[in-house]
């Protein structure tokens, strides 16, 4: 089944409940209603799947405050984070570009091994968490780990206050899953891959029945079955075939 786009899929679904025709999604207010339920069953389908083109790089929101400088903000739609480097030059002059993979460490062993610093000495600085706990930094060398207590902030153990007040957004390097935009529009294409498109129509067309029309179509639910046992015989069998896993990767 070739991609179509929110239109057709809406004009599909309108056809097979005898509802009125449509030129576009504006022109009713069901075929509003099937557009946006398609969306969220897009959004249902994608959030139990590794889809390769929801991965992506990004850079962490730098949040430019001298009492927080070794604080990163993720963005909005990053839901799952691979890795996260930083570009650790070594002065000011230095012009080469240096990734460096920061690792990550739980809360706990990140805080073990911030308490074990001398907060009097001059390349410790303590700064406070957003929840207000004090944290010991090293404010002399670039970050090598970085943690997350609230899933909203990546915190490093450190910044070289030599080349940077702060950790910067424009030196930061993240790979992970990034949440797709739906546009109810036309012409938006769902971003996944063309064989997962009979799935996306076979459950937005039964799950438009049974609410827009309090029916159950049996011939959409069957499809909708047929096409879930479809998609995760072919992901055993890549897996078998290539001795593949797919991790669960998530923020921390």
């Amino acid at each position: 089944m070739p991609k179509q786009t929110l239109l057709e899929m809406t004009q599909n679904i309108l056809s097979d409940m005898d509802s009125d025709e449509v030129n576009g999604i504006a022109d009713t207010t069901e075929a509003m209603q099937v557009a946006t339920i398609i969306r969220t069953t897009y959004y249902d389908l994608i959030a139990n799947r590794s889809i390769p083109e929801h991965r992506e790089l990004f850079q962490f929101e730098g949040l430019a405050d001298s009492a927080k400088p070794t604080h990163l903000q993720y963005p909005a739609t990053v839901t799952q984070l691979d890795w996260l480097k930083y570009d650790s030059r070594t002065s000011v002059t230095d012009t080469k570009i240096n990734y460096a993979l920061i690792k990550y460490l739980t809360p706990q062993n990140f805080l073990d091994i911030l308490n074990s610093r001398d907060s009097t000495t001059s390349s410790v600085t303590t700064v406070a968490s957003t929840s207000g706990v004090s944290l010991l930094v090293r404010n002399d060398v670039n970050p090598t780990y970085w943690t997350s207590f609230d899933d909203d902030y990546v915190v490093c153990d450190a910044f070289d206050s030599t080349i940077d007040a702060t950790l910067q957004k424009s030196k930061t390097e993240g790979y992970g899953k990034v949440e797709p935009t739906f546009a109810i529009a036309d012409g938006t294409y769902p971003d996944m891959d063309v064989d997962l498109f009979p799935l996306l129509l076979s459950t937005s067309k039964a799950i438009c029945f049974a609410t827009l029309k309090q029916q159950n179509n049996q011939a959409a639910s069957a499809a909708s079955r047929s096409h879930i046992v479809r998609q995760q015989n072919n992901r055993h069998r890549f897996n078998s075939a290539n001795n593949v896993t797919y991790p669960n990767y998530g923020r921390k």
